[in-house]
């Protein structure tokens, strides 16, 4: 019943984070060549800003799908793990788990850049760090497209 609503605003959010995703690879090109001082810390604070924005993109479809199908989020100090712990849990009688182990342990090391980056001033994000995670974000989108996309044909199955 909700199935088609939820999965046409997951498909929506999605493509937000495709277009972040997008972004990743000229600005790591950029930060690895570029010379000029203000543009090397302004491809740093970007491909910074476009990690945090892929995990937050995907937090918030399994905001949307947790709301919606479990009925309640959790509530708790530690929410951001708490939401992604009920991602990678199937919901006896409700719903499959979201993702799969892999694409969790992924995940959480993109949260823990997410928090980190929200947290310090950008211009203490390390180059090298940047550069390892900006080329993981796509390996972790695909991860989470191949675990969503089962996680959707499930629904249409219910």
């Amino acid at each position: 019943m909700y199935s088609e609503v939820l999965i046409a605003d997951i498909e929506r959010d999605i493509e937000s984070v495709r277009r972040e995703v997008a972004i990743l690879k000229p600005k790591l090109e950029r930060l690895m060549t570029d010379q000029d001082p203000v543009n090397y810390d302004s491809h740093k604070r970007a491909i910074g800003s476009c990690l945090a924005s892929i995990y937050t993109g995907i937090e918030r479809i399994f905001e949307r799908i947790i709301k919606t199908i479990d009925g309640i989020l959790p509530e708790t100090r530690h929410y951001h793990q708490a939401v992604l712990e009920r991602a990678a849990t199937a919901i006896t009688g409700k719903r499959q788990q979201i993702i799969g182990e892999q694409t969790y342990e992924l995940l959480k090391e993109m949260k823990g850049f997410r928090h980190l980056y929200t947290h310090i001033y950008h211009y203490d994000l390390m180059p090298q760090r940047l550069k390892e995670l900006g080329e993981k974000g796509p390996i972790v989108f695909d991860a989470f497209l191949k675990d969503i996309e089962a996680f959707k044909a499930s629904l249409s199955e219910s």
